[in-house]
């Protein structure tokens, strides 16, 4: 079924729920692991909406995300979304500006690929379904790198292709499903470099930041922590967390309960970080939004980012 089919069923949806003003459509419903997520884009009141079987169906493996309407755009500051309207049934385009495209590069590498990676490395994947969308997350993170540094870009293109042939083959026969852990074992390998280097590599860069350690407890079951005797996430990673629970709001009070830092006074406060803290900010504060909203409405999931938190 296309995207296109899907969202002439869609368009139901948001008809009998006055609530919705569009749905957007990304993700892969190629074979059988749909991994189709839904963006609900609501006017000024968001409401409980009633989601159908056959739209569970199309999202076994995805998520449904609600974002305010009038700030739909701001969700590409986040990733660079390949949407498709169910209302205008057609692809949406949207340039963020120039200036923050390598935040967004950056940023978007170190918020997902540190998670995934230990959920791949753990084994703690439920079923097949699961599996297959982590490991397209982690190579999505991958190629995500290639953008600003390119030294992996042939053997991340390779893990691409092997994904691509073993997902085919699982896709038509469901005794195939072993041939998941030969790509498991190539991913781990070639894992355990780009790991250290992705660390050393954020740590120099951003190496005048002034955050010294900190500790993250993420989502009650993680730790990502950066301090003189572990380092399991870069320095910059921190000072993304720092900047967002500096915003003093309501999601922000949540997350300061879980994460812990000091401040280096050696560190020198570069005009180029204005930028980045400019764009942090406003990301923030849409996911703020989002998180009123959908708190006001009793709605326990659906934040793009820090879901967990409408539930604690």
């Amino acid at each position: 079924m296309t995207k296109k089919a899907i969202g002439l069923k869609l368009k139901k949806l948001i008809k009998y729920n006055n609530c919705l003003e569009d749905i957007w459509i990304y993700g892969t419903i190629s074979d059988r692991f749909s991994d189709l997520d839904l963006l609900f884009l609501y006017k000024n009141k968001l409401q409980e909406v009633s989601i159908p079987n056959y739209v569970k169906d199309k999202i076994y493996n995805g998520n449904i995300i609600f974002l305010p309407y009038k700030l739909r755009n701001k969700i590409f500051l986040f990733e660079n979304l390949n949407c498709y309207s169910v209302k205008k049934l057609k692809k949406i385009y949207y340039k963020i500006p120039k200036k923050y495209e390598n935040f967004r590069n950056q940023t978007s590498f170190v918020e997902r690929y540190y998670y995934t990676r230990k959920l791949i490395r753990s084994g703690k994947i439920n079923n097949c379904g699961e599996t297959i969308r982590n490991i397209k997350s982690l190579i999505v993170s991958y190629k995500t790198f290639s953008k600003f540094n390119p030294m992996f870009k042939k053997d991340i293109n390779l893990i691409n292709k092997q994904y691509k042939i073993i997902r085919a083959k699982i896709g038509k026969n469901k005794k195939n499903e072993s041939y998941l852990n030969k790509v498991i074992k190539k991913i781990k390998i070639f894992d355990k470099n780009f790991y250290k280097f992705s660390i050393s590599y954020f740590d120099k860069k951003f190496n005048d930041i002034d955050i010294q350690t900190f500790n993250f407890n993420f989502m009650e079951k993680e730790k990502f922590i950066s301090n003189e005797k572990i380092k399991n996430i870069p320095k910059l990673y921190g000072y993304i967390m720092k900047n967002y629970i500096q915003n003093k709001n309501e999601l922000s009070n949540k997350i300061s309960k879980d994460f812990k830092y000091k401040i280096s006074r050696k560190s020198i406060f570069k005009k180029s970080y204005k930028k980045l803290n400019k764009y942090l900010d406003i990301k923030f504060k849409f996911l703020n939004k989002c998180y009123i909203d959908l708190k006001k409405s009793k709605i326990n999931n659906g934040l793009y980012r820090f879901n967990w938190y409408l539930t604690s």
